[in-house]
C-alpha cells in the first residue's frame, strides 16, 4: 500500500472516532433518536386488544417472546428482580411506509407510553422498562406511522404473564 493511501486510511480511522454522536434521548447502543412525549403531548394507542383477566397462575412468569406481525417483530419479557416488564421491537422491512412509531407497555389492560422513534433504519428499537406490581399480563404494542402521522398498523408481542 502507497503512502498516500496509509496516511488516508490512518485519517480516515481517526476521523470516524471522534465523530461518535450520542443524542441526548438515544438509548445507548442503539443510535436512534427516541422522544419522550409527556402529559397531553403523550399519544393514546391505536387500538387495544381486549382485555380479559386470568390466565396462567403459575408460580413464575410465563409467555412473554416476541412475535412476527407484518414489517415488525414485537417483544416482551418479565424480570423478577426488577419487577418490571421489559419491552422493544424490531423492524424486519419497511414495505408500508413506516416512519414513527409510538411504543406502549400495556399493563392488566391499561396503555403505559413507553416513548416515540422515528422508524428510518431496519433493526432492533430501544429497550424500554415498565414497573409492575402484584400478579397480571401485559404486552408491548407498538403503533406505526406514515410521514404524515397517519396510523397505517399496530403490532403486539406475545402476552406476558407475571406471578
Amino acid at each position: 500500500m502507497s503512502k498516500p493511501r496509509v496516511a488516508l486510511l490512518a485519517f480516515c480511522v481517526a476521523t470516524a472516532a471522534l465523530v461518535v454522536q450520542t443524542p441526548a434521548h438515544a438509548a445507548p447502543g442503539y443510535g436512534h433518536q427516541v422522544t419522550v412525549l409527556k402529559g397531553a403531548d403523550q399519544p393514546k394507542p391505536h387500538s387495544a386488544a381486549s382485555f380479559s383477566p386470568g390466565g396462567p397462575t403459575a408460580a413464575s412468569a410465563s409467555g412473554g417472546g416476541c412475535q412476527n406481525v407484518s414489517d415488525a417483530r414485537p417483544c416482551i419479557s418479565y424480570k423478577a428482580a426488577s419487577k418490571a416488564l421489559w419491552g422493544d421491537f424490531y423492524l424486519n422491512s419497511r414495505t408500508r411506509g413506516e416512519c414513527k412509531a409510538n411504543v406502549f407497555i400495556f399493563v392488566n389492560g391499561q396503555p403505559r407510553y413507553q416513548y416515540t422513534v422515528d422508524t428510518y433504519s431496519l433493526g432492533h428499537y430501544p429497550l424500554d422498562s415498565e414497573p409492575v406490581s402484584g400478579s397480571g399480563r401485559g404486552y408491548t404494542s407498538v403503533d406505526f406511522l406514515d410521514c404524515n402521522g397517519g396510523w397505517i398498523f399496530t403490532a403486539n408481542s406475545p402476552d406476558q404473564y407475571w406471578p
